[in-house]
């Protein structure tokens, strides 16, 4: 039996790292899976929902620095919908969007997803926090891909930045949240 903490890990690991969830859950002769096993997914699927309600996602204020027009404005990677996303022109040079929050918010969590049906183009990108009017570095990192979850120590910030660095092509997100 699997412990619910090496399970979370093997779920960030895969799904929040862009790849395929493969949990290696043996079955009996009967061809289930043991009550304990079942029951430990049952608690990774509690933890998933707890982790990430919606009515804990932080919002704010956004902007970005490129945008492809008002179809593709950066607002759109806060409305919940894969069908809508940001997107910028041609190779800008370096695109950002900033999520800024009514006050300071403590930071876990930050997800991104690529609008993927137009393919994965990030390459490399960075999140910045911004505390007491400073930015500062939270994560530089390579591909997004469909989805990229990004977990830190929680941090108290005014706001967040997230920089595309690299793309093979022009940038296309659908999400971006940060819990």
């Amino acid at each position: 039996v699997k412990k619910l903490e090496k399970l979370q890990s093997i779920y960030e690991h895969s799904l929040g790292r862009n790849g395929m969830l493969l949990l290696n859950m043996p079955v009996d002769t009967r061809g289930q899976i043991h009550p304990n096993d079942s029951a430990r997914l049952l608690d990774l699927a509690t933890w998933v929902e707890v982790d990430q309600r919606p009515e804990d996602r932080i919002i704010g204020t956004i902007q970005a620095t490129h945008s492809l027009g008002e179809e593709f404005a950066a607002d759109q990677l806060l409305d919940g919908s894969d069908s809508t996303c940001w997107s910028v022109e041609g190779q800008a040079e370096k695109p950002s969007v900033e999520l800024t929050f009514d006050s300071a918010k403590e930071i876990r969590l930050i997800t991104i997803e690529e609008a993927i049906r137009f393919g994965q183009r990030v390459a490399e990108f960075s999140v910045e926090v911004k505390m007491d009017g400073q930015w500062s570095t939270l994560h530089e990192e390579t591909t997004i891909g469909y989805q990229r979850m990004l977990r830190n120590e929680p941090v108290t910030a005014e706001a967040i930045r997230l920089t595309i660095l690299r793309s093979r092509g022009p940038v296309v997100l659908s999400e971006l949240a940060v819990y």
